[in-house]
């Protein structure tokens, strides 16, 4: 018997993926948050902290899309402006670790064409 995946929508393209290829993200509490009180929205890259999640594909485009859609505080429940400055660095970390330049072009096919 196959065991089905688990799927999640992506808050800044709205397509569908499995769980395991997308990033989840969560709301920081007031107290750990930003000294002016704004909402700080963090990885959670293992997938395990306590509250509501909402999800991303590991890609700047998926990023910008839900920040520009206001996604983050609609999926979180949280009203007013939030800080997504962890979440644009964890990204843009992981692109770049995984061989891409900020337009999903493979750096190796990059250095081809230079």
């Amino acid at each position: 018997m196959v065991k089905a995946q688990s799927v999640r929508t992506c808050i800044g393209c709205r397509r569908r993926a499995p769980r395991q290829s997308l990033l989840r993200v969560v709301i920081k509490t007031a107290e750990a948050g930003r000294p002016d009180g704004m909402p700080v929205i963090v990885p959670d890259r293992p997938r395990s902290a306590e509250g509501r999640g909402a999800w991303l594909h590991f890609d700047e485009r998926c990023v910008d899309q839900a920040r520009r859609r206001s996604a983050f505080g609609r999926a979180l429940k949280t009203s007013g402006q939030v800080d997504i400055g962890a979440v644009e660095s964890f990204v843009k970390d992981e692109s770049f670790a995984k061989g891409r330049d900020t337009n999903g072009t493979s750096a190796s096919r990059m250095s081809n064409e230079q």
